[in-house]
């Protein structure tokens, strides 16, 4: 193939800020990767926290954790080397693929949650227990990455057309295609109906509810209304995470609205903070759960003590 003429300018005229998106990204990933594992670990291995909501919270951490090890990298290679997709469109076809299926499951699993805490707070604790089961939760979590694959797959049906696009320097969807155009109107309503409507509105029917428990706190207690310190502190844990989610995402969408006007370097650097989020989410697990610290913790710990003895040694 034929080397076109590309924009490599940011690579070569701004290497400070190339370094700085280089380093930002490693330690990303490797906070990432470390914080999520281990929040996985805690859940599987503490029986007492093995709730149908922090099993949802450990499937999340599972999408994350290959966001963190895929789909970063792999944007990170998109955005900072463009001759690398032109020179080698399997990678650049392939490496689009893999963007939709974590995000598209971090998405449904953050909608998920999101109803999860609705029934749990707003509902008889019977209907709750009836509707959140082990065996419905681990139905509903499957269906979400099955749900995620099949809409993965669909431009390979010929749903959607993936090119190298010389202008922007990087590949993607295809706009001037029809079936691309629908693929991407379908992705847009997906993340819209999730983080515009129904998520925020199932998290601000929490508040309001739990607004209202504490204005009528000699009625109704925490006792009477089985709503635990722990299930409590879970729904914190969610909510914040949904917000950073939101917070984390608005730098890109705003760039993307105003692309013309801002240099493209701001534009990639908020891409690379929103694919972060999953990263951070490890963080708001210890930052707001006893038993993820605890378990963090000892982890560290023991990897200290492990180091220590073999020094003796």
């Amino acid at each position: 193939m034929e080397n076109s003429t590309l924009d490599l300018s940011f690579e070569r005229d701004n290497p400070l800020v190339f370094t700085i998106l280089t380093v930002y990204v490693v330690l990303t990933v490797s906070l990432g990767l470390v914080g999520n594992f281990l929040s996985i670990f805690t859940i599987v291995s503490e029986k007492s926290i093995r709730t149908t909501s922090n099993i949802l919270i450990a499937s999340l951490a599972v999408a994350d954790c290959f966001t963190t090890m895929v789909t970063l990298p792999i944007m990170y290679v998109k955005l900072q080397f463009p001759q690398f997709l032109y020179d080698n469109q399997w990678f650049c076809i392939g490496s689009t693929y893999l963007l939709v299926p974590f995000k598209a499951v971090a998405i449904c699993h953050l909608e998920l949650i999101a109803f999860n805490r609705y029934h749990y707070i707003t509902r008889p604790r019977h209907r709750y227990n009836q509707l959140w089961g082990m065996r419905t939760t681990g139905a509903m979590i499957a269906g979400i990455w099955v749900w995620s694959v099949v809409l993965t797959l669909l431009p390979l049906f010929g749903f959607g057309e993936v090119g190298f696009f010389e202008s922007r320097g990087t590949c993607g969807f295809i706009p001037t295609n029809i079936f691309s155009w629908w693929y991407l109107t379908l992705l847009v309503f997906i993340v819209f109906q999730s983080c515009v409507l129904v998520s925020p509105l199932c998290f601000l029917v929490v508040l309001k509810k739990l607004y209202d428990s504490r204005r009528r706190v000699d009625v109704f207690t925490q006792r009477n209304t089985g709503i635990s310190r722990e299930e409590l502190v879970i729904t914190k844990m969610v909510m914040l995470m949904f917000l950073f989610f939101i917070v984390s995402w608005f730098p890109y969408a705003a760039t993307h609205f105003l692309s013309s006007h801002i240099p493209v370097v701001w534009s990639k650097a908020g891409l690379l903070f929103a694919l972060s989020s999953s990263s951070f989410n490890a963080v708001i697990y210890a930052a707001t759960n006893k038993h993820f610290r605890r378990s963090f913790s000892r982890s560290f710990q023991c990897r200290q003590s492990a180091n220590t003895t073999s020094v003796i040694i």
